[in-house]
């Protein structure tokens, strides 16, 4: 676990190693999307399942799918792209099922 500290609504969350990571890519965007290609080429293998698991602990990310650049120079249509938004608080229900 790491301690990401985030910059609103709560001041930090102790996450799992791929999902700090993931997250601190994303809010390194700042209100610019990062592309879910750009989280693979930065080692996220599995990027929709990570998204999917920080939501569970309360990011809210924003998901829009728009094209992009490969690393080959092709463009590839919808492509999911996320912005971070900020951090809900988790119910007790939530907590114990995150």
């Amino acid at each position: 676990m790491r301690s990401v500290n985030l910059p609103n609504m709560k001041p930090n969350v102790e996450l799992p190693e791929q999902q700090a990571y993931t997250l601190e890519i994303i809010m390194s965007g700042g209100e610019s999307s990062v592309s879910s290609l750009a989280l693979i080429e930065g080692g996220i293998l599995n990027p929709p399942n990570v998204i999917s698991k920080l939501r569970k602990h309360g990011a809210i990310i924003k998901t829009k799918r728009m094209s992009a650049i490969d690393a080959q120079g092709r463009r590839r249509s919808g492509i999911a792209h996320y912005t971070y938004l900020g951090w809900r608080p988790l119910s007790e229900e939530e907590r114990n099922f995150a």
